[in-house]
């Protein structure tokens, strides 16, 4: 049966902002079930660190070093997890990788060996990317590369339904299949190299799961968002991202509100190019990631993943609006400024607000959309 590449990041906690960040773009090739990655933050608690870490380290098949001038300062990222990783690559058990995070001498043995990522070694926080998400963006193609190199060659019979459920999840989300797509399963099944049998199997799950609708006489077909689903959807996201809000203002660490700036700074980087969706996209969802890790509540974490699809999918339709990256950006500024100033109920407002706002462009958008399917 296929399996997932298994990947082990070796990183100093002080660059976590930038592994979180980094895990963003791969995260799609891991609900594809391509991947799997693993870091120390995973360890439960009462586990032996140190035995975990090295277990899961012998156990990869690639390992991420994810170089800075704390990872180099580390004796146990660069004396330890390092050392044993190369031991490793040189036997010819697993792919190491150095990822260049931020400007370091590391040239040097044994690194000096290896073939680092982005292209040609340039730093990702260093002044030749436009941004990081640019940077990022060529560390997963780099990666998904060897990953493909390393998988072998899946007998259609042998695919994983789950693969084909989380790609097709994926990219109705992303709107690759718009609304009233029809969804026929000789052709996904060609596409995907599984069985005609493993797609109805995944489509039959999607159905369940509210993203695709059966039809007698059309088969299967992406889910149609009527006005009435919009609003049930804004409507709970109003109430659950604003107490998300205020409890991010009460309980979140530094370290934490300074990663959100970073996440709307990013965010900010992308709405300078709105033509890019995707990456649009994908630095809203972080935005949005870290400030529900902040709030520290795991119930209002879980509801808004139950949603994850559904928001993703109507995110992109109002980001795509005109203007609308911009504007949201001020909405999220305003957001951070109140968590800045610990003024919970501000915070919690300002997130109304901003929920408003992107519904009123939503429904507006899918009043417009019903308008030309009809060809009024």
């Amino acid at each position: 049966m296929f399996m997932p590449i298994k990947i082990f990041f070796c990183y100093a906690h002080k660059d976590e902002s930038l592994l979180r960040k980094l895990k963003a773009h791969l995260r799609s090739s891991e609900r594809q079930g391509l991947i799997e990655f693993w870091h120390d933050r995973d360890i439960s608690a009462g586990m032996p660190w140190k035995r975990e870490i090295i277990n899961h380290l012998n156990e990869a098949q690639i390992i991420l070093l994810l170089i800075s001038s704390d990872f180099m300062d580390s004796d146990f990222c660069y004396g330890n997890e390092m050392r044993r990783a190369v031991e490793r690559h040189t036997r010819g058990e697993a792919n190491v990788i150095p990822i260049i995070l931020r400007p370091v001498h590391w040239k040097e043995e044994p690194l000096d060996k290896l073939q680092a990522l982005p292209i040609d070694g340039k730093p990702v926080t260093g002044p030749k990317w436009h941004s990081v998400d640019q940077a990022f963006y060529d560390i997963a193609e780099g990666i998904i590369k060897v990953v493909k190199q390393l998988s072998p060659e899946v007998e259609p019979e042998q695919a994983p339904t789950p693969r084909v459920i989380d790609t097709l999840r994926t990219a109705i989300a992303r709107g690759t299949f718009e609304s009233g797509t029809p969804l026929k399963e000789t052709p996904l099944a060609k596409q995907y190299n599984v069985t005609p049998e493993v797609v109805h199997e995944a489509l039959m799950v999607l159905e369940a799961e509210g993203l695709i609708q059966h039809f007698p006489d059309r088969g299967y077909v992406v889910y149609t968002v009527t006005l009435a689903d919009a609003e049930d959807i804004y409507q709970t996201r109003e109430v659950l991202e604003g107490l998300a809000s205020r409890l991010f203002t009460e309980r979140a660490t530094a370290n934490q509100v300074t990663q959100l700036e970073k996440a709307i700074d990013t965010f900010a980087e992308a709405a300078k190019n709105p033509d890019q969706k995707d990456i649009l996209l994908n630095a809203k969802n972080q935005v949005y990631e870290v400030l529900l890790e902040g709030s520290g509540n795991s119930v209002v974490y879980s509801l808004l993943q139950s949603l994850r699809d559904r928001i993703s999918y109507l995110r992109k339709q109002t980001l795509s609006h005109s203007g609308r990256p911009e504007h949201t950006l001020k909405e999220l500024r305003n957001i951070l400024e109140a968590i800045k100033e610990g003024n919970a109920e501000k915070a919690e407002q300002a997130s109304i607000v901003h929920v408003r706002k992107a519904a009123s462009v939503a429904y507006t958008e899918l009043q417009r959309r019903n308008k030309s399917q009809l060809g009024i």
